[in-house]
């Protein structure tokens, strides 16, 4: 960002802004609708604070679960920490974090005058997952809060995706920028104001004065002759505005500059001025020289200069704030990630058509099949993706004059007007063909669709009702299809885990052949060889859900790296879960990284805790992965590579397999 584009200008260094406090520069009427209209938009919290942390405004959708905690001085100071961390000013963008209170989303960007921080802008109370009961009833009994309460107003939390409420911190953080440059330009002109009043008083003594003080000024200014409505003089920021240079300006006259017509501008000088000396702040179009229309806010006062009356305009250019607010106002009524009219549009149009005279009305809803499955697999940002894909692909199914929306987080539903039921069946048929044609075209996560739908014939019938029919149709459908999606989406994650194999140069058909080698050695039944060879291929399933710049790094993991990948253990075991094909290996999946002395990962098991297949597992992949080859150093010998595992023994490996290992290695050596 450059110094011209910064939120800050200069000359904000000659302002005094020691004692300035937010409310001493904004209504706090105008704070309040801005955050409430924020806070409907987006589905979060808000809350807007002084510099210190003290509230200014009333708290926009607040969840009792926090209402609870603040409710009580240890979680009010708790609250209060996590509201001055994220109130910090970043000028690179919002921050965001996890509450000190009790891990649920946070974010929050500072708002500005010149270099002193004077409010804060909180929002949050979202959660990406649920936060454990058992956590929640400790949490309580913490704070002295009814333990039941407090885990029923948990359950009430909203659930956004990270990427999402990332987004939404993104746009706040543009917005706390704006009210930044408001409030330091409210200051400057207040400061201009003053100093020109002070001029006016002494013209006489310091008119050259004056005449800087209009064109360092950082209002667009304006001079005209009230007689013959001539421009007198301009500054730089005027002829910015309107894209004049100061010699085309001189002698024009203010009928050029402005949209309105020359009788309006002749009531202004003749009847206006003479009587009230200046005008009121309003919003008015002004010319461009390209001819396009600037709308600006204007104001103007009679003052004396050489010892005559000229008329000073002052003009600000709002359309970035005209933009914002129609930025609002869609945001209102639209989703955040897929631009659908969202749950607040659809339900008020609901309300619209229940008063109704006549006409048919159909209800279709749609829900995505195995969201959470590919949120879990393939990380939010896929997911997110997912979503947008299916959010195009139903909107492209219907008219203009359908209304489509996204009412949950893998919900959406269309209204449709003169309905009748072969025209909901064709509709319903019509998403169903393009998902078909989407599987056959692209090679990416498989999308799948259920679909239910109602019809009202007459205008008796009750909206809510109707909802609620297509709903349970839906859910029906759902339990047909949600096994079908499940295994799909499995099935493609095993496609690329297959496709990444490369990397490994057959690690699982060696691992499946070193398994069974001790496996038999150990007494393993036969019955149990074809689970082993399961969790031989696909024990690191959950890979695919690690990003390639951490799984495909050359070198060793740094300690955030490490801690992404080992998720993979927990993102398998669901992936697993979700398989009838994997689900016997599931559960030895979710425990192949831990170590016999306890400190392995992700339930931190110990000993004979650890299942016998996991031990086996753990010995024969460490092998393996020491006796090849790796990008960032050399395969080790097959005598190096028993030496680190008798070394290892006790602590990661369990001694006894080890030694069992060695002896079937040697073995196979002899052989």
């Amino acid at each position: 960002m450059t110094q011209s584009d910064s939120l800050f200008p200069n000359d904000s260094m000659d302002i005094d802004t020691s004692s300035v406090k937010l409310l001493d520069l904004f209504d706090m009427r105008e704070l309040q609708q801005i955050q409430d209209a924020f806070s409907l938009a987006t589905g979060v919290s808000a809350l807007i604070t002084d510099s210190d942390g003290t509230p200014i405004t009333r708290p926009s959708n607040f969840t009792g679960y926090c209402s609870l905690i603040r409710s009580t001085p240890q979680g009010l100071a708790r609250c209060m920490q996590s509201d001055a961390k994220l109130g910090l000013m970043n000028p690179n963008g919002p921050i965001f974090a996890r509450c000190h209170s009790d891990g649920i989303f946070d974010g929050g960007t500072g708002i500005m005058i010149g270099d002193r921080q004077i409010g804060n802008w909180l929002i949050g109370q979202v959660i990406d997952e649920p936060i454990d009961e058992e956590v929640i009833r400790g949490y309580a009994r913490d704070l002295g809060i009814e333990e039941d309460l407090l885990a029923q107003e948990a359950k009430k939390i909203p659930h956004m995706p990270r990427g999402q409420f990332e987004g939404i911190c993104k746009a706040l953080h543009v917005f706390g920028s704006q009210l930044s440059k408001q409030a330091l330009r409210i200051l400057q002109q207040r400061r201009h104001i003053k100093e020109l009043q002070r001029v006016q008083l002494d013209m006489a003594e310091s008119e050259e004065r004056y005449r800087a003080l209009v064109q360092r000024s950082s209002e667009a200014i304006l001079l005209i002759e009230p007689d013959t409505r001539q421009v007198i003089e301009t500054n730089r920021h005027f002829q910015e505005l309107l894209g004049y240079t100061e010699t085309e300006l001189q002698g024009m006259k203010v009928y050029d500059l402005v949209e309105d017509a020359p009788a309006a501008v002749d009531r202004y000088y003749d009847e206006i001025l003479p009587i009230q000396n200046e005008l009121p702040v309003e919003l008015r179009p002004f010319l461009h020289k390209n001819g396009q229309v600037v709308e600006v806010e204007r104001t103007g006062a009679m003052v004396h200069l050489q010892g005559k009356k000229v008329y000073m305009v002052t003009a600000r250019d709002v359309t970035e704030r005209r933009m914002i607010e129609e930025k609002m106002h869609f945001l209102s009524f639209h989703d955040v990630l897929t631009g659908l009219y969202n749950r607040t549009y659809f339900e008020e149009e609901l309300t619209r058509l229940e008063r109704r005279r006549d006409g048919a009305v159909g209800l279709i809803l749609f829900d995505l099949d195995g969201l959470k499955l590919v949120n879990d697999s393939f990380g939010h940002e896929q997911g997110d993706q997912l979503l947008v894909r299916t959010a195009e692909l139903i909107h492209g199914c219907f008219r203009e004059e359908d209304i489509v929306a996204r009412i949950g987080g893998d919900e959406f539903a269309v209204i449709i007007r003169d309905a009748s039921p072969e025209i909901m069946e064709e509709a319903i048929a019509r998403v169903y063909a393009e998902v078909s044609g989407l599987r056959d075209r692209e090679q990416r996560i498989p999308l799948s669709l259920s679909a239910g739908y109602s019809y009202a014939g007459n205008k008796k019938v009750v909206m809510k009702d109707l909802f609620r029919e297509a709903d349970n149709n839906m859910y029906r459908e759902k339990l047909h299809r949600s096994q079908s999606a499940r295994s799909a989406i499995v099935q493609t994650v095993m496609s690329l885990l297959e496709a990444r194999d490369f990397i490994t140069e057959g690690h699982a058909d060696r691992l499946q052949g070193m398994l069974t080698r001790l496996a038999r050695a150990a007494g393993l039944p036969e019955s149990r060889m074809i689970d082993l060879r399961l969790l031989a291929q696909f024990h690191d399933i959950g890979k695919v859900g690690i990003p390639d710049r951490i799984l495909l790094k050359p070198g060793p993991l740094s300690p955030d790296e490490m801690t992404e990948m080992k998720r993979h253990s927990e993102i398998g075991h669901r992936i697993a879960q979700s398989s009838p094909d994997l689900l016997p290996v599931a559960d030895w999946v979710l425990k192949h990284q831990e170590w016999w002395n306890g400190q392995g990962y992700p339930l931190g098991l110990s000993g004979e805790h650890i299942p016998l297949e996991c031990r086996i597992l753990a010995i024969a992949d460490a092998y393996d992965a020491m006796t090849t080859d790796r990008p960032y150093r050399k395969a080790m010998t097959r005598e190096a590579a028993i030496a680190e595992l008798r070394r290892c023994a006790g602590t990661q490996f369990d001694p006894i397999m080890v030694e069992l290992f060695i002896q079937v290695c040697h073995e196979q050596a002899e052989q």
